[in-house]
């Protein structure tokens, strides 16, 4: 194609972005000087591509120059301790040798050539030459697009060469993106003729690491030359020498990347993002997530002990902090560092862990540490959607894995009913007076004739792509979230400190970002009253960890009715449904609340201790469980009365502790008082008089009277079903304890036929995994074995146990003794 100033309607300095005809590419000249008159301008393609048109002598020497081996400019070597991420690399690698599914062009279509290529006859006849074959086709290089070209002739004198290969490594921040490109750069670097490492943050960025390669390889040329100038030469050496490695590092935007990967082929570009989406059309995705629990823990054993085998102990306390940091590389190399530097144990940097986060050692400069780690997402993410802040800030709150998106629906509606605090401005919540949303902001969408149309339905799923698109969220299968805990950690941090620096308003303190938000959200999904264990909805059951989420995260100060309201529920649920670790935490939090803002002898403060104790028994930690009911039993024998109901309840409750910390003298005399007493003030068929003496008929079979254990058994079993019926829970308990006596009495016959029976209503009533069923199921299999069918014993076992585990812990005692059980009947099978 003849080069052409431009048409007679475009006077110098006009725009020359008018629109090509359809029968062929059109080639203008912008700027004040034209190429006809020997000088160096800047052409417009048909595709609106930059051209820029090098002498021919620069043209040539793009050609010829040949880079001396192994050049490159890496940013340094690679950090000597990697773990966990060979297969990454062994993938990445695959990615890019892997054969095309449909081969490329040998060449570029003639019809894209502009002006005389190098190596024609008319290029070393004119005093100029277009960099033109390597950089007229703006569509990236995708190994698997078609080319409606690809039959055409080629033109002369073109070096043979393949499509460019492009593979993107994206993940969150702090992931070791850069890090296993840099590794990856370094190991195959005798691979490559040319290794180049460009930081691609802008398209100038970009420019700028590819005239850094023109001023490494001609730098005599490239003193005099333009930034233009050096990177047309540069992507003309690269078309003309294939082989090259381009490393992208910290892309910001994959569409920028789109006019260099569309100019070039034969070579590979590895490219690095925080970005998820947008790649489709460049290359293929690599999503980079944390290391393994095993890989964490060597890498932070690695930093923090200088390479000496840690002991069992410190292998367990790495594991437990590399768990809490999520397995994020950065994260670990920050803790490992600061370990290793200061000496500080690794259990107080996990407790401290709030604190930690802005920490920085030698190692670690100020802007990589945790802290600092997301700031520039958050400042993308609120520039382009601050809806999606609003989002971010209130997750940041909940459990990191399934967050359901119905649950956040209301974001994009507006502030939620009473919602009105001066936080309702500050998260961004569309249609409060303090947010700085306006008519056509995210929720709210403007109508061609200017009025507002109501809250956008798609703007949370929208804010939540915007999300996702920077990483700063995953999606589940299920349509829920995922949120990197160390992410919502650093969030909370910060949410923290900017509220406590806030001056109070006429309510009181500045609540935190989100937080009032995720309470409301919680509170009006979970209704008091209405069930959120496992015999509830499904979806009810998901919150359950959002809302101990919410529990332990907010902080003391900013605790409020309406959530401590949402904790008792959910506390009272999972005590229903026996589940009496998860209840701990919101157990522990309602007491802190209830005697702070009570007081520690208000009754209201009895009860949330005695609840506390309750769970601590449950869970086997029989000592703190013992030390919170004698406290109780001593307030409130003072302040209510010793024969006042409650004051008996937790006399019953620290019998049962004795008797299960095998302090059977002691708990046998606090039943038979606490007996005595509930029935001259309740009477003998209250339900209260029936528990406290079932608790006694245990005691006594425990102590050796088994006779007199079992009578008492009897007789509480008589009367559970006549004042409560023969399903009701405390039924169905001294049906099981009765089991237990005609066991140990040696009358298994009699033990098996209730257990069965009991075990099917237990099913139906309590649930398959409730502690009482599990302990059923326990007391049946130890009666086959006592029976002599050992297999069907340890048949039942192998099946409870892992349940135990799940529902009860490790440590718990029930657990310990299914363990041991199941073992000894392994031994003793043939």
């Amino acid at each position: 194609m003849p080069e052409n100033p431009g048409p007679p309607d475009h006077s110098p300095g006009d725009s020359a972005d008018s629109a090509p005809s359809a029968a062929a590419p059109q080639v203008h000249a912008s700027g004040t000087r034209a190429i006809a008159a020997k000088a160096i301008g800047v052409a417009i393609t048909g595709d609106h591509a930059r051209v820029v048109v090098l002498p021919a002598d620069a043209a040539h020497s793009a050609r010829e120059t040949q880079a001396p081996p192994g050049t490159g400019n890496l940013p340094g070597p690679p950090p000597a301790t990697f773990t966990g991420r060979d297969d990454t690399l062994t993938l990445l690698r695959s990615l890019f040798t892997a054969p095309n599914r449909l081969a490329p062009p040998a060449h570029p279509p003639a019809e894209h050539a502009v002006g005389p290529e190098p190596g024609h006859p008319a290029a070393s006849s004119s005093p100029t030459a277009a960099a033109t074959h390597p950089i007229t086709d703006l569509r990236a290089a995708d190994p698997h697009a078609t080319n409606s070209h690809a039959t055409q002739a080629p033109a002369p004198d073109l070096p043979t060469s393949r499509a460019t290969r492009t593979v993107a490594i994206h993940g969150l921040g702090g992931i070791g993106k850069s890090t296993v490109a840099l590794h990856y750069a370094s190991g195959y670097r005798a691979a490559y003729p040319l290794v180049w490492w460009i930081t691609a943050t802008a398209p100038a960025a970009i420019e700028a690491g590819l005239a850094s390669l023109a001023v490494r390889l001609a730098p005599l040329w490239a003193r005099e030359a333009t930034t233009e100038e050096r990177v047309a030469w540069s992507l003309t050496w690269l078309q003309w020498h294939p082989g090259w490695l381009l490393v992208l590092d910290n892309v910001e935007n994959p569409a920028d990347l789109h006019p260099y990967l569309g100019a070039l082929s034969g070579g590979h570009a590895l490219a690095t993002s925080r970005r998820a989406t947008g790649w489709h059309t460049i290359g293929a995705a690599l999503p980079l997530g944390p290391l393994t629990p095993a890989a964490s823990t060597d890498l932070l054993c690695a930093l923090a002990y200088s390479g000496r085998t840690p002991a069992p102990a410190e292998r367990h306390a790495a594991a437990a902090l590399a768990d809490e940091l999520g397995h994020l590389p950065l994260a670990l190399e920050q803790a490992g560092s600061y370990i290793h530097q200061t000496g500080k144990d690794m259990d107080a940097y996990r407790r401290g862990l709030r604190r930690m986060l802005a920490k920085r050692t030698d190692a670690i400069e100020p802007e990589r540490t945790v802290a600092r780690l997301w700031e520039h997402t958050l400042r993308a993410v609120t520039a382009r959607d601050p809806l999606a802040v609003s989002v971010l800030n209130t997750v940041a709150w909940l459990a990191p894995d399934d967050i359901p998106r119905d649950l956040l629906s209301p974001l994009a509606l507006g502030p939620a009913p009473g919602l009105d605090s001066p936080e309702a401005g500050r998260l961004g919540l569309p249609g409060h007076p303090g947010c700085p949303d306006r008519p056509g902001s995210p929720g709210h969408p403007v109508t061609p004739d200017g009025d507002l149309d109501g809250p956008d339905p798609d703007a949370l799923d929208e804010s939540i792509g915007v999300l996702h698109a920077y990483t700063m969220v995953t999606l589940t299968r299920g349509g829920g979230l995922r949120v990197h805990r160390l992410v919502q950690a650093a969030l909370r941090a910060r949410l923290v400190a900017e509220a406590d620096r806030a001056r109070p308003t006429a309510s009181g303190p500045v609540r935190p970002d989100g937080l009032t938000a995720a309470e409301r959200l919680l509170h009006d999904a979970v209704p008091e009253g209405e069930g959120v264990a496992p015999t509830a909805t499904e979806r009810q059951t998901r919150l359950l960890p959002h809302i101990t989420a919410l529990a332990t995260h907010t902080p003391r100060h900013h605790l409020t009715d309406r959530s401590v309201d949402l904790f008792v529920t959910a506390a009272d649920h999972l005590y229903r449904a026996g589940l009496f670790a998860p209840a701990l935490p919101l157990r522990e939090v309602i007491l802190a609340y209830r005697e702070r803002t009570e007081g520690a002898e208000h009754p209201a403060t009895f009860t949330s201790r005695h609840n506390l104790a309750f769970g601590l028994a449950g869970t086997g930690d029989f000592p703190r469980a013992r030390a919170l009911y004698e406290a109780t039993l001593e307030q409130r024998a003072r302040i209510l009365g010793a024969d006042h109901p409650d004051t008996l309840m937790t006399c019953n409750a620290l019998a049962s502790v004795y008797e299960d910390s095998d302090s059977l003298d002691r708990a046998i005399e606090l039943y038979e008082d606490t007996l005595s007493k509930r029935e001259r003030v309740l009477g003998d068929l209250d339900p209260a008089t029936i528990a406290v003496r079932n608790n006694l008929a245990g005691a006594y079979v425990a102590a050796g009277d088994q006779d007199r254990g079992t009578r008492l058994y009897e007789t509480v079993l008589t009367q559970c079903r006549q004042a409560l019926g023969d399903t009701h829970p405390y039924t169905l308990g001294a049906r099981s304890n009765l089991a237990y006596a005609y066991r140990r009495g040696g009358e298994l016959t009699r033990a098996a036929d209730l257990l069965e029976t009991l075990l099917s209503d237990s099913d139906q009533v309590l649930g398959a995994l409730h502690p009482d069923t599990l302990d059923t199921r326990a007391g049946l299999a130890r009666v086959h074995e006592l029976s002599g069918d050992i297999g069907q014993a340890a048949r039942m076992l192998t099946d409870l146990l892992p349940l135990y585990e799940r529902v009860l812990g490790d440590a718990h005692p029930s657990t310990a003794r299914a363990r041991a059980a199941l073992d000894r009947l392994r031994t003793a099978q043939p």
